[in-house]
């Protein structure tokens, strides 16, 4: 069995991204005080704008407000240790943001296949955290 460390995946997940339609962009091309800059400063681990961009790309029938709220509770997820805001933050990746629409339902904003990367710092590995969800 092949294990893949995680300068591996550093250096192969891009190219996979790129090849699958994901725009690819590298740190020092967006980082602050540059042309390109997604953040202010390297303190903002969120790029908030890609984020509103993506929810209202998801869920172009939801209103404003909920998508505000779905941002606000994916920028700051529940839980007293960092490892409960952390399931926390999966679980919202893996099931949708609780987020009322106008009919007081529950809105899944996020209902696609996810690639995670986890590394233990020297080794990686890739998955999927939706594979084989029935899309009924």
């Amino acid at each position: 069995m092949t294990h893949l460390t995680e300068s591996d995946i550093e250096s192969l997940a891009p190219a996979w991204l790129e090849f699958l339609g994901w725009q690819v962009r590298h740190g020092p091309d967006i980082a602050p005080d540059t042309p390109f800059a997604e953040r202010a400063d390297y303190g903002e681990v969120i790029l908030a704008q890609r984020l509103c961009d993506a929810l209202a790309r998801l869920n172009p029938g939801l209103p404003a407000e909920a998508l505000e709220d779905a941002f606000h509770r994916l920028t700051h997820p529940k839980g007293a240790t960092l490892e409960a805001r952390n399931r926390t933050f999966h679980r919202m990746l893996v099931e949708g943001v609780p987020a009322p629409d106008l009919q007081g339902r529950i809105a899944p904003l996020f209902t696609f296949n996810e690639l995670p990367v986890i590394s233990g710092g020297l080794e990686a590995r890739l998955g999927t955290l939706t594979a084989g969800r029935g899309s009924g």
